[in-house]
């Protein structure tokens, strides 16, 4: 409070006592404290608490974390379903699938999860983050019977070729294997005849 919202009639001493209550700092990031993505890094575990986020310990970094609040309202809106353990594990950077045992004649209410963990390693504290957040997020009649973990890695293939071509020709000199001439033949023939008459008396 200042002194100019006090009335016109404000006594001396009530001055005096708003100008020592007045806020020196700026509450100006009040506002962002309820947003995942502005909220100071240092108050993130308060607004986890507050937005009743499970898994906290999973996320070792502020992306992780930040993504964990993010996603808790759609989370807690479908808690206990596939999906919700799939967005929940998502948000550690972890792609998982879930298949339910009972369309495959298994027993009612059971699931296996494939994991699928991509250019990374797997450790103790990360397969105990991933259990954590399967019991967290399943619901309460459904069990989980298998767990597999498959890593894979990614990098670049370069292939390189060359050809190196070339022909040998020979030349020889022009040498035909057989003459044909061709021509046109015309045949004539004349007899010429004297004969010769002598007599005598």
């Amino acid at each position: 409070m200042s002194r100019q919202l006090l009335p016109p009639n404000r006594t001396e001493l009530e001055a005096a006592l708003a100008d020592c209550v007045v806020l020196e700092t700026d509450p100006s990031p009040i506002a962002t404290v309820w947003d995942p993505d502005r909220c100071p890094a240092a108050w993130l575990p308060w607004l986890a608490w507050a937005m009743s986020v499970e898994g906290w310990e999973s996320a070792v970094s502020e992306t992780q974390q930040r993504q964990l609040i993010r996603d808790a309202v759609p989370t807690h809106r479908r808690k206990g379903t596939p999906s919700s353990i799939i967005s929940a594990l998502a948000s550690i950077d972890i792609d998982a699938r879930i298949h339910d045992e009972r369309a495959h004649g298994g027993v009612p209410h059971a699931y296996s999860v494939d994991i699928q963990l991509h250019d990374r390693g797997l450790d103790e504290a990360t397969r105990q983050q991933i259990e954590s957040l399967i019991v967290d997020y399943q619901n309460a009649r459904s069990f989980i019977t298998e767990l597999r973990i498959a890593l894979t890695g990614r990098g670049n293939i370069y292939l390189g070729c060359a050809a190196y071509l070339g022909d040998e020709l020979t030349v020889y000199p022009y040498t035909p294997t057989e003459l044909v001439v061709t021509g046109q033949l015309n045949a004539g023939a004349c007899i010429h005849l004297i004969d010769t008459l002598s007599i005598y008396p």
